[in-house]
């Protein structure tokens, strides 16, 4: 398994507990808000959603000190707020 599967796996087990709270989509972010095809009703049917994605993974050793840095961005859609 790669490392950035490795984080996001461990942030959405973190997250699991909101699926009792009426989150419908809770995974790793592969595009799903993306792309010409999305229909806008597909959308909204997909919310209240919780996507994770890792990325910008960067290693580095001084002085016998492993350093290792990433980023994990967590992309949460609610209702519309405009009531539709």
């Amino acid at each position: 398994m790669h490392e950035f599967e490795l984080i996001e796996d461990s942030v959405l087990t973190a997250l699991t507990p909101l699926k009792a709270e009426g989150v419908k989509a809770l995974s790793a972010y592969a595009g799903q808000l993306e792309g010409e095809a999305l229909e806008l009703m597909d959308l909204a049917g997909r919310f209240p959603c919780v996507y994770v994605a890792a990325g910008g993974l960067t290693a580095e050793t001084a002085n016998k000190t492993d350093t290792i840095d990433t980023s994990v961005v967590v992309v949460i859609g609610d209702k519309n707020v405009r009531g539709g």
